[in-house]
C-alpha cells in the first residue's frame, strides 16, 4: 500500500529530525507512534527499530542492566527475522556498554566469528577502533592508525551523517593518547558545531560537541576555552538527559577547575567530583575524563 509506506517513511524521517535536534519529548512521542504502526502492520523491522531506539533511551538514563538484557533480545530477534544491521548494532552497543561499565560483557552478545564480517572500511568504525585501542592501553596500534586517519589534517574524513561522531571518537583517542599534535586540528574542525551533538549510524547520541571541544582545549592547556566549552557541554547534556555524558562533563569540568589556583574554583571542583563519585557508584559506572 503506497499510502502506508509513505506514512511510515514520514514518521521515520520526522523521528530522525527530532533525534538529531534531541527534542526529547517530541522524539519519544514520535517513537511511540512508529512502534504502534509497526505492530499494527506486523512489520518486524519497524518494531525492532522502535525497540532499539527505546533501548537507547534506557542507555541515556544509565539503566545498563536493562540495556544488556534488551540488547541480547534485540540480537536474537535480528537473527530470527534476518534483519539488516543486527550484527553491527550489537557490536556498537556492546562497545559503548563496555566503555561505561569498564568490563567486557560476559557472555559476549555478538559471536566472535561474526566480528570479522563487520564493515571495518567505514571511517567511523576505524575511528572507534582507534579510540578503543587507546583506552585499552594498546597505544602503539592506536598511534599508527591515528596517524593514518590524520593525514591531510583529517580532511579525508567523509562529511556524511556520522561526521561529528567520527570526529568525537577521534577526539577521545587523541586525549587518551595525549596526542597534542592533533588536538588543535580536531578543535578547529569541531568548533563550527559547538551547539550540536554527535550521533552515530544508529542515531545513538555521543553527547554535546562542546564536551569534545572542552577536553581538546584542556589537553592544550587552554583553560579559559576549556572552561567555557565544558560549562556549555554540561548544560546541553542535561537538556539531552544523557546521564553518562552529564557525569563526564562534570568530571572534565572538575579537572579544569582544579588547575585554577583560586579557592572558589577548587571548592566547586571538589563538589563536582563528590557528586560524580556518588552517582557513578550508585549506578555501577566507570566514568573517566582527561586529568
Amino acid at each position: 500500500d503506497p499510502t502506508s509506506v509513505t506514512t511510515l517513511q514520514a514518521r521515520f524521517y520526522l523521528l530522525q529530525l527530532y533525534l538529531r535536534s534531541r527534542e526529547v519529548d517530541a522524539a519519544i512521542r514520535e517513537l511511540r507512534a512508529l512502534g504502534e504502526l509497526g505492530r499494527e502492520w506486523h512489520l518486524h523491522e519497524v518494531i525492532w527499530i522502535h525497540d532499539r531506539l527505546s533501548l537507547q533511551e534506557s542507555f541515556y538514563e544509565a539503566n545498563f542492566e536493562h540495556v544488556v538484557t534488551g540488547l541480547r533480545e534485540l540480537y536474537r530477534r535480528s537473527q530470527k527475522h534476518g534483519l539488516r544491521f543486527g550484527d553491527r548494532y550489537a557490536k556498537v552497543c556492546a562497545s559503548q556498554l563496555q566503555r561505561e561499565l569498564g568490563v567486557e560483557i560476559d557472555p559476549p552478545i555478538l559471536p566472535s566469528e561474526k566480528i570479522a564480517t563487520l564493515p571495518w572500511s567505514m571511517v567511523l568504525w576505524q575511528a572507534r577502533a582507534v579510540r578503543e585501542a587507546a583506552e585499552e592501553g594498546r597505544h602503539a596500534d592506536a598511534r599508527t592508525d591515528l596517524a593514518r586517519l590524520a593525514r591531510s589534517g583529517f580532511r579525508d574524513v567523509p562529511r556524511d551523517g556520522v561526521y561529528l561522531a567520527t570526529l568525537a571518537e577521534l577526539s577521545l583517542a587523541v586525549c587518551a593518547l595525549d596526542a597534542k599534535e592533533h588536538a588543535s586540528t580536531l578543535f578547529d574542525l569541531l568548533r563550527p558545531y559547538a551547539q550540536h551533538h554527535a550521533m552515530d549510524e544508529f542515531f545513538f547520541s555521543l553527547g554535546s560537541i562542546a564536551y569534545y571541544l572542552g577536553i581538546l582545549a584542556l589537553l592544550l592547556d587552554e583553560r579559559s576555552t576549556a572552561l567555557a566549552q565544558l560549562e556549555a557541554a554540561l548544560e546541553m547534556n542535561q537538556r539531552l538527559r544523557h546521564r553518562p555524558q552529564i557525569m563526564r562533563s562534570r568530571l572534565a569540568l572538575a579537572a579544569c577547575l582544579l588547575r585554577e589556583p583560586k579557592q572558589p574554583a577548587q571548592r566547586r571542583a571538589i563538589e563536582l567530583l563528590r557528586g560524580v563519585h556518588s552517582e557513578a557508584r550508585a549506578l555501577g559506572l566507570i566514568v573517566s575524563a582527561p586529568s
